[in-house]
């Protein structure tokens, strides 16, 4: 894992260097910067395969006519390069290296032979061409600038901006759409022109006429209406054995590898198999809450003693990080380093998680990311269930026992989950497919922001997952067009944006032998009741996990890593902080409508809003807004002066 770098433009060494030091943190261990009068290109190694000089980057062939910035990890690399034949001569054995040898073998068609993690930019000097490409499912972050010539990119979002790109225009459809999810889906990104490259996508872009660069999709989440026909017996056969290639695949490494470990299902059984594989014990990590209110943390169970219990069985190492940290005193920190306003407080927690790993020399991580969103692990999955009622109920009907919610305490949960669930009652079958994924609702969200900031354009962000519904036209399940939402933005743009930039806010990398895509293609064509069966989510995964995992581990209520928001709620904590923002006038009232966000809060505090979370982002908007577009409060010029390395 690595951070990229690179722009057209003709910027001052030390301005490009003080960019490449706002992502020093991604590359710990070497730096490198090529330049040319059309392109300068940078890079921060963090040395997994190869950590000799011969995997410094940027690299180059031999000729020096192709360069390459890289980040992630190729895991058939090897595969590769027997097929390139033995030709060709390397120099080392890093999977940087085979790339450049395999673009100027096959050229961009090189790209849908990966199979990996990354975000690289190819530099080809005698085609005049720069190529940008991210991973099928966006496990590496890319971002870019391109306008009226000119063009950039980077790892992070902090590190473009400080290239001097004229990007400082805000978004107010990308910024409407942080309360609505807690993320943002899609490409868009708070500044209007600067985005993410969407995954499973590459752009060629030709330096002699930026404005003709063009965009390939070399990927598509496969959901297509087609089964598997196979028996469940050899499915489950087949799935532990495609399991076990991805985790062998994904434990090549040149330093020591270590593994999440919450002791829920998917972290527990990606554990068991690499310890299978690896023969040997290794270490984990997990989280001890601390929590002061039980066992329970915002209604989930506390995962510590099935965590514990998984490590026993399996001989691991396991290493609790002591969830100390508050997420709202760090709140700034975690905004920086996520370069978006996400209302999250499992980012700290990998954040510290991966702190402790680093401490310990494992450079590495296993994570059971991406199990829910593959084989089907969340709430909303479930929710499905209910779809009988609500088309039973008639809609005017359903209007009422809305309205019968409106105003009530929603301080149990019980009541809120109702409350929640009453939600979809009165909408078409898409509007309450597409609620699963809103905290807040539309007439709320627009409230929150000065109306002058917004214009007369009226815009829901759920129309970005309506929108992408064309891709499967042919799909007709509604679980599977849960776990194609889930897949293309939730995880994409939420879990994998924190997983990645807190944990490489440390110099970690983490992987994801869940994502492996070929793994993926296959469980897309899983027959929808081996996803779920009844209320059972991840039913055909849980089959496997018996062959590794005691019963109480695969069939116990899920969870995952989180904080006491609500209970924050209860102390005052975020009223405070609330009353904190409004009160700290400034740039940031030309934006934000600080009077609506002061009473929402109110009535958050009073119980009959379940508003906790949209506070949270909300505070991480007022936060982004301060350091990434008018430099003031608590990180006061951090986009002016880089970090010293």
């Amino acid at each position: 894992m690595c951070g990229i770098l690179g722009t057209n433009l003709l910027v001052p060494p030390a301005q490009f260097q003080s960019a490449l030091d706002l992502i020093a943190h991604r590359g710990p261990d070497d730096e490198g910067t090529f330049r040319q009068e059309r392109m300068t290109l940078g890079h921060r190694r963090l040395a997994i395969l190869d950590r000799s000089l011969a995997g410094h980057q940027p690299m180059s062939t031999s000729d020096g006519k192709i360069w390459i910035v890289f980040n992630g990890e190729i895991y058939n690399h090897l595969d590769l390069r027997r097929e390139l034949g033995p030709g060709v001569h390397y120099r080392g054995h890093s999977d940087t290296e085979t790339i450049l040898h395999g673009y100027r073998h096959y050229g961009t068609a090189v790209i849908r032979k990966l199979n990996g993690i990354f975000a690289f930019a190819i530099y080809d000097i005698d085609k005049q061409l720069l190529v940008l490409a991210r991973d099928h499912l966006g496990v590496k972050p890319l971002y870019y600038f391109l306008k009226e010539g000119q063009f950039g990119f980077s790892s992070e979002l902090k590190a473009l901006v400080k290239l001097g790109l004229p990007c400082s225009e805000l978004d107010s459809r990308t910024l409407l759409t942080y309360p609505s999810f807690l993320w943002s889906p899609g490409t868009g990104t708070p500044f209007k022109d600067v985005r993410k490259l969407a995954p499973g996508h590459f752009l060629t872009i030709p330096l002699d006429n930026p404005a003709a660069t063009s965009s390939t999709k070399f990927y598509e989440i496969p959901f297509d209406g087609t089964r598997l026909k196979q028996s469940e017996a050899s499915l489950t056969d087949e799935l532990d054995e495609r399991l076990q290639t991805a985790i062998k695949r994904q434990l090549l490494s040149d330093v020591p590898v270590g593994s999440y470990l919450s002791g829920g299902l998917d972290s527990s059984l990606i554990v068991a198999i690499a310890r299978k594989q690896l023969g040997a014990s290794f270490d984990c990590y997990t989280v001890n809450p601390l929590s002061p209110i039980g066992d329970k943390v915002d209604g989930m169970v506390n995962d510590l003693d099935y965590a514990r219990r998984v490590a026993k069985v399996l001989d691991v190492r396991l290493h609790e990080v002591e969830a100390k940290a508050d997420l709202l005193e760090n709140l700034d920190d975690t905004v920086w380093h996520l370069d978006e306003p996400q209302g999250d407080p499992a980012t700290l927690l990998v954040w510290e998680i991966s702190k402790m790993a680093r401490d310990h020399g494992n450079v590495v991580l296993l994570s059971g990311a991406g199990g829910d969103d593959v084989f089907s692990g969340y709430r909303r999955h479930q929710a499905l269930r209910m779809e009988w009622m609500f088309r039973s109920i008639p809609r005017g009907l359903g209007r009422m026992i809305r309205r019968f919610f409106d105003g009530r305490s929603v301080s149990n949960d019980k009541i809120r989950r109702l409350k929640k669930l009453s939600a979809g009652l009165g909408l078409t079958r898409l509007e309450r497919l597409t609620s699963y994924y809103r905290w807040t609702e539309l007439e709320n969200l627009r409230a929150f922001f000065r109306p002058e900031f917004l214009g007369q354009e009226e815009f829901d962000p759920t129309s970005i997952l309506l929108d992408s519904m064309s891709a499967i036209g042919k799909e007709s399940s509604d679980l599977n067009l849960l776990l194609f939402w889930d897949l293309k933005f939730f995880l994409t743009d939420h879990n994998l944006n924190y997983t990645d930039k807190m944990s490489m806010a440390v110099g970690v990398e983490t992987r994801v032998p869940f994502l492996d895509h070929e793994l993926v293609d296959f469980a897309c064509h899983l027959p929808v009741n081996l996803k779920m069966r009844g209320w059972t989510t991840k039913y055909l995964l849980r089959k496997v996990a018996e062959r590794y995992l005691p019963k109480d581990v695969i069939y116990r209520s899920k969870t995952g890593f989180g904080a006491p928001l609500r209970k924050w709620v209860l102390s005052g904590e975020l009223d405070r902080q609330v009353n904190r923002m409004v009160t700290d006038r400034g740039p940031v009232c030309e934006v934000l409508n600080l009077p609506r966000i002061r009473e929402f809060a109110a009535k958050t505090l009073k119980g009959t809003e379940d508003g906790a979370y949209t506070i949270l982002c909300l505070l991480a908007i007022d936060s982004w807004l301060k350091q990434f577009k008018f430099g003031i409060g608590p990180a006061e010029g951090r986009l002016s002066l880089a970090r010293s390395r």
